[in-house]
């Protein structure tokens, strides 16, 4: 055999090559949200590999012969329940949540795993929104109150501001929390939370400092994914070092780990999805954008009374983080006339004309690679100075991948399954929200002996939902980020400007995007004006239809909304085509509905839904009630109670924790005491110490189990010793809301949708309703 430590440079760079390390190049280490430029792009599948079985792909022998048997001598072997591939803010959490169901996994990324929270930050920064579900889960980890102690006051970022520049004339806001929608309220009064403005680099940073914390999560580093291959009914992650050794002595870092799930956490250009051969659906190329990276903390002192999330001067402009001077500028530009490519010296000339300054012309090194310095002399006769951090082009998607699961095994999360437009930071929540959705699934199977079939209902539940915002994103907000413009202006302001000569710099159209389109209403073939001076082309266009148009966006609030109430909470799994996992409204109700699922481009969501509208039929989010505790006094939402006892603490270290639903039975003391009965004495089910669990004619046997609560709404409720008991502190809303005109039972998945209704009293239950709840513990 070869030894390893006698090739030369060249061999090992070849066997690399061969081995797919290097497929025509190394790969920058990139997080999710991060280079959006490639990121976009579908890369094509390696010529190299082949299908192997059910999508699953792989290396032909013939190619792969000689290599791989090299390989194999040096490649390390391991077993592990579960691989991530991905470090980013969805793989972590998802080690979290396998953690707390007791599964250990191990966490592969080509990162060096020291995460340092000021390096990261000046990193190209990414997704700063944290939706009101995000929050939910993040709380029920225990991170809801450090992220909250760290955002910024809601004064600050609740706001949409058009102004000429950053410090210069404003003649339009929008705050997003007055109420003027009624999304602020309808958000507000549906959760026990709410949403957080946030940079993703703090938001990793309490992820992996948890995770580093959480038993059974190991990770391994400066490793990347290379192929996928199957060991019986089992997959083996194949991996090499990242980045490649630079001398042959180190070449022998590749690991081969013998796993039964893979979870693809590895961003929009997911090498599991490639290898998996794993196609995107959905629309390219929505807009087009130079994304220019500086800081500014002086500007701080200049915006006292005009904090805003977003600014839209000459470009949409993120405020990420005003006080510490985080910015980030969304410079629209329009291919094929132009393609999106700036040097440094024009990047600071935009940087100038939006913060509303005349450059002076000096840049200096700013002590880091690709950095640098430069100032100039604001409107208000004063001195500023801010730093160029990176800049780079991107596009504007919504796409989703053909299929969100191979084999059963191998599972896509986060931007390697879908990839939004930016507002809202949908990528990032939708992603924290699959992980939140798979992770309990695997638990189920891997600890409760539950049916692998419930892992089928992952694609069909998170599929839908994506595609819902994918469309929803592209239908309701193609209203446009340069300037808030209606749909129907920036359609004639991209069509015109698409004429334009490649000699006409993307510099000339992005600081005067106005005068542009004024001047194209006149000349179609005339060059785009070159003036800074943005406040004298509002007065001059003061009176036409393009003014009242930009004044009608935000009168009417027809700009990117901030607060997404319906995409936000309102998704709902089609439980009726989940196999065993929750199915139709019980027998007799007949109120069980499920959203089409449609191809790509309709959505089943009404167009102009935005309100959340929370409702106790199965598929839906369990209604947010304040609930007291009926012991010890302790109030709580009904989403909290449904987290706290999702995870089965058992007696014993040795004894895993474990995923159960949880069981709300709705009415008076006497009628849910008739329920604990009716249940108890089923051949199907039974009932101890306040569990729900099968009984002794269930066709398999299985440990999965339901906490049962009882929800009345007496004041002081007493004889209750069979279940634990809670007081409605919203005086019967919560049976109102779960549509119970009297009593009812409602069944809860650990990740809080409800699985099962049965509106009435347990003298009217059936042996078939019996039967199925019976079935959806198996």
């Amino acid at each position: 055999m070869e030894n390893t430590r006698a090739r030369t440079r060249s061999q090992v760079l070849e066997l690399f090559h061969h081995e797919g390390i290097l497929p025509g190049g190394t790969i920058p280490r990139t997080r999710p949200h991060e280079g959006h430029a490639a990121a976009w792009v579908k890369r094509p599948a390696s010529p190299h590999m082949s299908s192997m079985t059910a999508g699953v792909r792989s290396w032909p022998q013939a190619q792969r012969a000689a290599p791989s048997s090299r390989r194999a001598s040096s490649a390390r072997r391991e077993t592990a329940d579960i691989v991530i591939v991905g470090a980013g803010p969805v793989g972590v959490y998802s080690a979290i949540l396998l953690s707390r169901f007791g599964l250990p996994c191990v966490v592969v990324d080509k990162g060096d795993g020291v995460y340092d929270l000021e390096k990261s930050m000046e990193m190209h920064p990414r997704a700063h929104v944290l939706n009101v579900r995000s929050m939910e889960l993040l709380d029920e980890v225990g991170l809801y109150e450090p992220l909250e102690k760290e955002m910024p006051p809601l004064d600050q970022w609740k706001y949409f501001r058009y102004t000429t520049s950053l410090i210069g004339t404003e003649f339009g806001v929008i705050d997003h929390c007055d109420d003027g929608d009624g999304a602020y309220s309808n958000l507000r009064g549906s959760s026990h939370v709410f949403a957080c403005h946030i940079a993703q680099p703090k938001l990793e940073y309490h992820l992996w400092k948890l995770a580093r914390q959480s038993q059974g999560i190991r990770f391994l580093t400066q490793h990347e994914m290379t192929d996928i291959g199957k060991d019986g009914d089992d997959l083996v992650v194949k991996l090499c070092p990242h980045p490649p050794p630079s001398d042959a002595a180190a070449a022998g870092g590749a690991v081969d780990i013998t796993c039964k799930y893979l979870i693809a956490a590895d961003g929009s250009r997911s090498k599991v999805r490639e290898v998996c051969n794993i196609g995107l659906e959905g629309k390219r190329g929505i807009e087009s954008f130079v994304s220019i990276h500086f800081k500014c903390p002086e500007l701080a002192g200049r915006l006292q009374g005009k904090f805003a999330m977003l600014y839209f001067v000459i470009a949409c402009i993120v405020a990420h983080d005003i006080n510490q001077g985080e910015w980030v500028a969304q410079v629209p530009y329009f291919p094929p006339a132009q393609d999106g490519i700036l040097r440094a010296e024009e990047c600071h000339e935009l940087i100038a004309a939006i913060i509303g300054a005349q450059p002076t012309g000096d840049v200096r090194e700013g002590g880091e690679e690709g950095s640098n310095v430069s100032s100039g002399i604001a409107e208000d006769g004063r001195p500023i100075s801010w730093k160029l951090c990176s800049w780079r082009p991107w596009s504007m998607d919504a796409m989703i991948a053909s299929k969100y699961s191979v084999d059963g095994r191998i599972f896509l999360v986060g931007d390697a399954a879908h990839q939004f437009p930016p507002s809202g930071g949908f990528g990032l929540n939708c992603g924290l929200q699959d992980a939140h959705n798979l992770a309990w699934k695997l638990a189920a199977v891997l600890r409760c002996s539950k049916s692998a079939s419930v892992l089928d209902s992952y694609q069909v539940e998170r599929k839908p939902v994506a595609r819902d915002t994918a469309v929803g994103l592209d239908r309701d907000m193609l209203s446009s980020m340069t300037q808030g413009l209606p749909a129907s202006l920036l359609q004639s302001f991209s069509t015109s400007a698409k004429s334009l000569t490649q000699s006409q710099s993307l510099l000339q159209v992005a600081q005067s995007p106005l005068s542009l389109i004024q001047s194209f209403s006149k000349d179609p073939t005339s060059p785009p004006a070159s003036s800074h001076n943005l406040e004298k082309m509002l007065k001059i266009l003061l009176g036409t239809p393009m003014a009242r148009a930009m004044q009608r966006t935000v009168i009417e609030r027809k700009s990117i909304p901030l607060l997404f109430p319906e995409h936000d909470l309102g998704a709902k799994y089609p439980l009726n085509e989940v196999v065993r996992c929750g199915a139709t409204e019980s027998t007799g109700t007949g109120d069980s509905t499920s959203p089409s699922l449609g191809p790509i481009g309709k959505s089943s969501l009404p167009a102009g839904t935005r309100l959340y509208k929370p409702s106790g039929k199965p598929g839906s989010r369990l209604p947010h009630k304040f609930l007291r505790r009926v012991k010890d006094g302790r109030v709580a939402s009904s989403s909290s109670w449904v987290s706290e006892h999702a995870v089965r603490l058992r007696l014993s270290p040795l004894l895993a924790q474990r995923p159960q639903f949880v069981l709300f039975l709705v009415g008076s003391t006497k009628s849910i005491q008739c329920w604990v009965d009716s249940l108890g004495a089923s051949d199907f089910l039974s009932v101890n110490l306040g569990k729900l669990a099968l009984g002794k004619r269930a066709a398999v046997a299985s440990t999965m189990e339901a906490c049962i609560i009882g929800v009345t709404g007496e004041e002081s409720p007493s004889g209750m010793s069979a279940c634990e008991l809670m007081v409605d502190e919203s005086r019967g809303e919560f049976r109102e809301v779960l549509g119970m005109q009297q009593e009812g039972a409602v069944l809860v998945r650990p990740d809080g949708y409800i699985a099962w209704r049965f509106v009435g009293s347990a003298l009217d239950l059936k042996e078939a309703e019996l039967r199925y709840l019976a079935s959806v513990l198996t």
